[in-house]
């Protein structure tokens, strides 16, 4: 028998498993989050840029609204420890309650989808731009930190809202994702006003707060009249 013919197609079969054993942990590495949806939906790497429209994938929205949850949460913790007046502690005590459950919330549905959360340089930006808040928390004390922490909040959740109207909805894939990111409007929307309030009642108590005399500002006595 001639030895290349009995060697041929022991090569062939050895080349054919090492392929089938790549893909398979390729599978397990990279799971595809759009592999029970068809061929439709999504891009084939998870979480990437759609580079035909230039807007955030599915797993890249997930990534944001979980990064814009981390960092109200971080925060809030701060201003659990640190806020003086009972409405700021208050609002944070229901920023850490309900960014948590919305953070729940979005792992839930990734997982329920086959969707991974992603970074973007949106997820990024707004990362640093925590990080950077949280510093400028840590320095902070007193009435100046209350006020700190509330116009922080309202900046940033007006930011979320925009970007969420602005890029978010009208880049969402996934029609359970589209109907997420209503709530998550409604939500933000309704911690701006919450903050707005707070904000205002800062603002007030700060100038009907009674001015403390010291002794170069202590009223002039009234003479006594002699008798």
């Amino acid at each position: 028998m001639n030895l290349s013919n009995l060697i041929r197609p022991i090569a062939i079969a050895s080349i054919a498993a090492t392929c089938a054993c790549s893909k398979g942990d390729a599978g397990s590495e990279y799971p595809q989050p759009g592999a029970s949806q068809g061929d439709e939906a999504y891009p084939a790497e998870p979480g990437a840029m759609d580079s035909s429209t230039g807007k955030p994938s599915d797993g890249q929205i997930l990534g944001i609204l979980a990064t814009i949850d981390t960092g109200e949460i971080q925060q809030a913790q701060i201003a659990l420890n640190k806020a003086t007046d009972p409405s700021v502690k208050g609002f944070a005590s229901h920023m850490v309650e309900a960014h948590t459950d919305a953070k729940q919330k979005g792992s839930a549905f990734a997982a329920e989808h086959k969707l991974t959360a992603a970074t973007s340089p949106t997820s990024e930006e707004l990362k640093n731009k925590s990080i950077t808040e949280v510093e400028s928390l840590n320095q902070a004390s007193g009435a100046t930190f209350d006020t700190t922490y509330m116009k922080a909040q309202l900046q940033q959740h007006e930011e979320a809202l925009n970007l969420i109207r602005t890029q978010l909805m009208t880049a969402a894939r996934d029609q359970g994702l589209s109907v997420e990111l209503r709530n998550t409007e409604k939500m933000v929307q309704s911690h701006i006003q919450e903050a707005q309030q707070i904000l205002a009642k800062l603002a007030t108590g700060a100038q009907t707060q009674p001015t403390q005399l010291g002794p170069m500002n202590s009223p002039t006595p009234t003479p006594q009249s002699v008798k």
